[in-house]
C-alpha cells in the first residue's frame, strides 16, 4: 500500500472509505456496510463490505498496524475502527 489519508480532527469521522486503484479507478464503500474484518500481519488486512452485493477487499503492505502519524492512530485499530480513513492508495 502506498498511502492512507486520515480525517484531521479527533472527533472527525468519514461516511465512506475510498480505495484508489492502480488503473486510475476508484471505488467507495460506506462504513455502514463494513462487516467482519481480519488482520494477519503476514497476509494483510481483509475487509468485508456487504449490501446488495458482497465485496472483499484485501489490503497488503508492510506496517499496516504501525502508527500512521506521530500519534497512536494506525490503520487497523484507530483508523478503520473509528471511521477515520478517507482513502487508501494501492
Amino acid at each position: 500500500m502506498r498511502g492512507v489519508w486520515l480525517s484531521s480532527g479527533l472527533r472527525d469521522t468519514s461516511a465512506s472509505v475510498e480505495f484508489r486503484l492502480r488503473d486510475g479507478n476508484s471505488v467507495w464503500f460506506p462504513y455502514n456496510l463494513l462487516g467482519q474484518w481480519q488482520f494477519n500481519p503476514s497476509e494483510g488486512l481483509l475487509l468485508k463490505f456487504s449490501g446488495d452485493l458482497m465485496y472483499v477487499v484485501l489490503i497488503r503492505g508492510s506496517n499496516l498496524d504501525k502508527p500512521l502519524t506521530d500519534g497512536a492512530i494506525n490503520l487497523t485499530h484507530a483508523g478503520l475502527q473509528r471511521h477515520r480513513v478517507l482513502w487508501c492508495v494501492k
